[in-house]
């Protein structure tokens, strides 16, 4: 029973924001007018004063003093203090003495009647004054006297003040009340998830993005993230057998060019097999970077000083001159394949432009730096945002040293693995020569 009441109380809210906010709207105003209603229960209960009657009823009693004989106003007066409507006839000269200046700006008193005035404008001429210290009507009766009636309520807690400013506070307390709770269920919390699941993705493109609830505006706004998601997908996807493709139908036919040179005499073989590594280097580089552009490797907790030591000894064990500096044992949060892919193309592009190469690790506070440097050319400061860039090649330096051209996707993966890992990467001039590659990672990510 109680699941089919939720079922039916679904079915009836509206599922669209507007829709939504008007029902908040109307639920506000109920709530206002029955909470209203109990307001004017207690006011009534605590005796809160209606300045309207009040005012209403000085300005009779003032007429009348105004029409009736002079000899008569005294009865009349004592009949109404014994009605509970204290009056007195003083001299209007001497209300100058008796009487405070007008309220004005910022008095709380000049602000609540210009916020809260009364309904009932006071007729016979009568002007509200504090007499005494204490709030008063005065009345003129003729040219020498005047009547005041005394015990007026305080402007601040009538019910012209108390009745509408209950009013304002309720109807505001409610609706941000009502406004706060919906947008943080309906709104806040759904498009939190939505950027938190993103976050959470870090190039998993199989993993759906955000489930599909809520309104119909942020149902189509998940389902739109998910189509795109899918899309995206798809098109790397289709990239990547591309490239698979075509790097097996190139590497089939060199694979059978390379074997039919072997045999061959020597004379000529050894300049077409550099060649062929060559074309297999380019072929392993375009991999590589479409390979970095889907790494799904998650972060992991890796002793990267020993990672970093590991690489450096395999350079070592094949004739290559990269050392490492640093601590023996470094932990940190990291990718330990993409970094090793990472600082493997720096120590790469190192032994071609260098006779030397160091990988420098050092720990910064939250970070991790690790530089990797070298005594070569170095790269103009003009060059070294574009050689990040995909397919950018410093030719220049290149064919000076007599090195073959690569595609220009070294320094871009690595900006890219760097990158997936919310760290920096920066270059540098090593002194006396050289270049420095810096990589700095957050130590826990």
């Amino acid at each position: 029973m109680g699941k089919q009441m939720t079922s039916a109380l679904h079915g009836f809210f509206p599922r669209t924001m507007r829709g939504q906010f008007m029902v908040v709207i109307l639920v506000a105003i109920v709530l206002v007018v029955v909470i209203g209603d109990w307001i004017d229960v207690f006011k009534r209960y605590m005796g809160i004063e209606d300045i309207d009657l009040a005012n209403s009823k000085a300005s009779t009693m003032a007429l009348l003093l105004q029409k009736v004989p002079i000899d008569e106003r005294s009865n009349l007066i004592e009949w109404s203090g014994g009605a509970g409507m204290p009056l007195e006839m003083i001299p209007t000269v001497s209300l100058a003495n008796r009487t405070a200046p007008e309220a004005s700006f910022p008095s709380v008193r000049w602000i609540v009647a210009r916020l809260f005035p009364a309904d009932n404008p006071l007729s016979a001429g009568g002007r509200q004054v504090m007499l005494d210290g204490l709030p008063a009507l005065v009345f003129p009766l003729d040219g020498n006297m005047s009547v005041v009636f005394k015990d007026m309520p305080d402007t601040v807690v009538t019910s012209d003040v108390v009745g509408p400013l209950s009013y304002y506070v309720l109807a505001f307390v409610i609706l941000l009340g009502l406004f706060s709770a919906y947008a943080s269920r309906a709104l806040t919390e759904p498009l939190a998830s939505i950027t938190n699941r993103l976050k959470e993705v870090e190039g998993d493109y199989l993993a759906p993005v955000f489930e599909e609830r809520g309104t119909v505006e942020l149902i189509a706004l998940a389902r739109a993230l998910n189509e795109m998601q899918a899309r995206i997908k798809k098109l790397i996807d289709i990239r990547t057998r591309l490239l698979r493709n075509v790097s097996h139908d190139l590497r089939t036919p060199l694979t059978r060019v390379r074997l039919r040179i072997e045999r061959l005499s020597q004379e000529g073989s050894e300049s077409i097999l550099s060649d062929l590594d060559h074309i297999d280097a380019l072929i392993q580089d375009t991999l590589d970077y479409m390979s970095s552009a889907v790494n799904t490797e998650k972060l992991e907790r890796t002793d990267i000083a020993s990672l970093l030591q590991t690489i450096c000894n395999e350079y070592s064990d094949i004739g290559k001159a990269v050392a490492y500096e640093g601590p023996d044992k470094l932990i940190g949060t990291c990718k330990s394949l993409a970094l090793t892919r990472a600082v493997s193309n720096l120590c790469d592009n190192g032994i071609k432009f260098a006779e030397n190469v160091t990988v420098h690790l050092t720990h910064h506070g939250s970070h991790i730096w690790i530089d990797v440097s070298d005594d070569g050319q170095g790269i103009a400061p003009g060059l070294r945002d574009l050689v990040l860039e995909p397919f950018f090649k410093a030719d220049p330096a290149r064919k000076a040293l007599g090195i073959r051209s690569g595609f220009g996707l070294g320094l871009s993966i690595v900006a890219e693995i760097v990158e997936d890992h919310k760290g920096k990467l920066s270059l540098s001039d090593n002194h006396p020569r050289g270049l420095i590659v810096r990589i700095e990672i957050p130590a826990i990510a």
